[in-house]
């Protein structure tokens, strides 16, 4: 895309190629890129379908705290459970960000789609 808006308090999120299917990147708790590289990366492509406009983006620690998401999510993946889980008893971490809905679940995937209004 060749426009891009303004970021700001909020705005209306592009259609990403047309598709109102939301956009899931998957995080490695363990690896060296955190979940706010992760997050930014995901909304940026929902935003403009293109990854690296992450950094055109405000701080996702702006709205939400990024080191306890990585605390939380990484003491849960160091003990997990004995048992088999089901996707529905994972833990979920959701907020807005930029006029998109983010979700981070514990198994590192983040999902990024528009709000349903």
């Amino acid at each position: 895309m060749d426009e891009k808006r303004v970021i700001g308090e909020r705005v209306e999120p592009y259609e990403r190629n047309g598709s109102e299917e939301p956009v899931v990147l998957r995080h490695d708790w363990e690896g060296a890129t955190g979940i706010a590289v992760t997050v930014a990366r995901a909304v940026a492509e929902a935003w403009t379908g293109d990854q690296t406009d992450a950094l055109s983006l405000p701080p996702v620690g702006s709205v939400v705290d990024t080191d306890a998401l990585e605390r939380l999510f990484e003491s849960l993946n160091r003990n997990p459970p004995v048992r088999n889980r089901d996707e529905s008893e994972l833990a979920v971490v959701q907020f807005g960000y930029i006029g998109y809905e983010v979700s981070v679940r514990e198994d590192g995937q983040v999902t990024v789609e528009e709000p349903p209004y």
